[in-house]
């Protein structure tokens, strides 16, 4: 389908998409443009976390993502699809052409994508999603923020729980780096 549901067009800037929570999520920020190593996309396309990601789309949890869902859901994570953009989505990953998306399709065409490159600009565009004042950190401020507008019943005390789970230099916030390294990490 040419992207995958990680990554949209940068028509907006300051906050692109995702539909990931944080620990679930992906990409942008200050980080160096060195390419990851192939495995990489695999290991960010997990079938156990497309399964999470589904999941956020499908908010009447009918097992199945409807374009209304899928519009619903990019206007929450601030990129607010054209009516022909979520058109083109939905047929894309409309495999079996009854309409809706189902979790097989949606894994399908998210694994499609292996490019380490194309892997890196997802995950800096989901990091952007959390990145709201665009300074290369999230903060447990902006964790918040951006999870209590997917619907999520998260405390700020929560959300500086998680950016402890992944701040490796001890900052209070999470960087490109410290993020693309909880995105890739193996699952085991």
């Amino acid at each position: 389908m040419g992207k995958n549901f990680f990554s949209l067009n940068k028509k907006n800037k300051s906050h692109q998409n995702s539909s990931k929570s944080f620990s679930e999520s992906s990409s942008s920020g200050g980080a160096a443009d060195s390419s990851p190593s192939p495995s990489i996309a695999i290991r960010i396309q997990d079938s156990n976390d497309l399964r999470n990601v589904f999941d956020r789309y499908d908010t009447n949890g009918d097992g199945k993502i409807s374009s209304s869902e899928l519009e619903s859901m990019l206007k929450c994570l601030g990129n607010p699809g054209s009516e022909e953009e979520v058109e083109s989505m939905m047929r894309a990953a409309d495999l079996d052409g009854d309409g809706y998306i189902s979790l097989e399709e949606f894994i399908s065409v998210n694994k499609m994508e292996t490019d380490s490159a194309k892997c890196v600009e997802d995950l800096r565009n989901a990091f952007t999603v959390f990145d709201r004042d665009q300074n290369g950190l999230i903060s447990p401020e902006e964790l918040h923020h951006v999870l209590r507008g997917m619907g999520e019943k998260t405390s700020l005390n929560d959300c500086k729980a998680m950016i402890n789970g992944v701040d490796s230099n001890g900052d209070g916030a999470v960087n490109f780096d410290e993020f693309m390294q909880m995105m890739t990490r193996s699952q085991n």
